[in-house]
């Protein structure tokens, strides 16, 4: 039985004292809203190129409404254990935000982002609120691998990243849609095995002791600042903080967009005042529980039929499952040594049973945004010999991951011809613009099926858990939807 995630909502980090300083974590709050817009229009030069790409206004992405709704599915995500998004509070003041989404407890994994206002960045709060939040994520959370996507183009973020304790594993071709194109994104990421001893607080503070001058305290208004972010909402923010370097006087950590000029920022944007209205949050909050009630029984939806044909020979079909695949699907899954390596036999006959395929045919019901992702049956000239899944869609229904196993007497061919059928049904008819896979650094024969796809191997993802369950290191293989059509690669031996 699954247990229910523990909730986040009243998670509160620090306040640390940081060079006369207090940073503290909180939960963003509606009053936050005048600091918010106020930090985020004036910086738009900085944070616009490295936020996702909308056809809305930078001033209609930053409206009351849109606010009262953030902090509405913080709320709700923090509760279901699924995000934890943190207010940086420095000197009383809001600063900016920073969290951990795509939160997995069972996997032990979790994405990062910050933004920070320009008035604290360059003085180290960033890095320190990075520091405090892996702390917790890697303490209390029970975390065992943290993530950062960063463009190669901001160099403040990517010197940040590697300073605190981030290590870049992967270049991500065409990863994000910022700025109105898709653009390469570098992997950073920390693992268990990464955490200083004496956490990355108490080192980060340490280091600042040793390599900062003195810097007069400049208070942090509401109407301050330069954030900058990766993707755009709380939900989807950018990595860790940019630094010039590790030596630096003044250590710095916090610009996700290029590093601004040294000038003085305006100290007020000729604007009416921001507040919200009760009228205001009382729309927000409805049509946001509206619309959680209008898709609260999409999981359970079907979906279209599919049926997708190689006339072979052999005949390869990908198609739906059906009851008549559940004594197929238990032998196949026995026989399989990757699914069951080392197992005992009759522990492996009670993990394959009946309510095993149940309950995995019920979360797969709604299709790719279900919580199993699209998983389709493999069958061989008319016999069922496996299953391969499109998976893990992100936030923007633009990228997922691809997996395929087959029972032990199929070859490479069939795998890979099952695979290249889902790899066009995923580009042409699901709109998808990017799909990877991860495959265990020892799989020299999954490799070779990515190779032969078309796919490029970025990097290598340590101790990550794969498709399979299996934690190892894992190279992380993908393929894009321009490079899927300009090579369609041979399935031939």
């Amino acid at each position: 039985m699954r247990t229910r995630r523990p909730s986040l909502a009243t998670v509160r980090l620090g306040p640390v004292e940081l060079a006369g300083r207090s940073v503290l974590l909180r939960p963003p709050e509606l009053a936050d809203f005048a600091a918010w817009r106020q930090i985020r229009l004036r910086d738009r030069a900085y944070i616009e190129p490295y936020w996702y790409s909308s056809p809305l206004d930078w001033a209609a992405r930053h409206t009351g409404k849109l606010w009262v709704r953030e902090c509405s599915m913080i709320r709700a995500d923090a509760r279901a254990g699924r995000r934890l998004s943190l207010a940086i509070e420095v000197d009383g003041a809001f600063a900016g935000q920073i969290e951990l989404g795509s939160l997995d407890k069972p996997v032990g994994s979790a994405e990062m982002g910050i933004w920070v206002d320009a008035r604290v960045a360059r003085h180290g709060i960033g890095a320190l609120a990075v520091a405090m939040l892996l702390d917790y994520g890697f303490g209390s959370a029970g975390l065992r691998r943290i993530t950062a996507p960063i463009s190669p183009e901001n160099i403040g973020a990517t010197r940040g990243a590697e300073v605190v304790g981030f290590r870049h594993e992967a270049l991500m071709a065409r990863y994000f849609d910022s700025g109105g194109a898709r653009r390469d994104h570098d992997l950073w990421a920390v693992i268990r095995a990464d955490v200083p001893p004496e956490g990355f607080t108490p080192k980060w503070l340490e280091h600042c002791a040793v390599v900062s001058k003195p810097v007069a305290a400049q208070p942090v208004t509401a109407d301050a600042g330069v954030a900058v972010d990766q993707r755009g909402a709380p939900r989807a923010l950018d990595p860790a903080e940019g630094a010039k370097s590790a030596t630096d006087a003044e250590p710095s950590v916090a610009v996700l967009a290029p590093e601004a000029p040294a000038r003085a920022l305006p100290d007020e944007l000729p604007a009416r005042a921001h507040t919200l209205s009760p009228l205001t949050v009382l729309t927000a909050r409805a049509r946001y529980r509206a619309g959680r009630a209008r898709h609260a029984l999409d999981p359970l939806l079907p979906t279209a039929p599919i049926r997708l044909v190689d006339h072979g020979p052999p005949m390869v079909v990908v198609r739906d499952r059906t009851r008549a695949d559940r004594t197929a699907w238990r032998a196949a899954k026995l026989h399989h040594r990757e699914l069951t390596p080392d197992a005992d036999r009759n522990a492996a006959k009670r993990r394959y049973g009946r309510r095993r395929w149940l309950r995995e045919s019920l979360c797969a019901r709604a299709g790719l945004r279900s919580p199993s992702g699209l998983v389709l049956a493999i069958e061989v000239d008319g016999a069922f010999r496996g299953e391969c899944r499109l998976f893990d869609l992100d936030m923007f229904d633009h990228n997922a991951e691809l997996h395929a196993w087959t029972d032990a007497e199929t070859d490479d061919l069939v795998r890979m011809t099952a695979l290249r059928l889902l790899l066009d049904h995923a580009f042409t008819r699901l709109g998808l613009q990017r799909v990877s896979m991860a495959v265990a650094v020892d799989d020299a024969a999954t490799s070779g099926v990515a190779a032969r796809l078309g796919m490029t191997r970025e990097g290598t993802m340590r101790d990550h858990v794969g498709p399979t369950g299996r934690r190892a290191d894992h190279e992380l293989w993908a393929i894009t939807l321009e490079s899927n059509q300009r090579s369609r690669p041979s399935v031939d031996p």
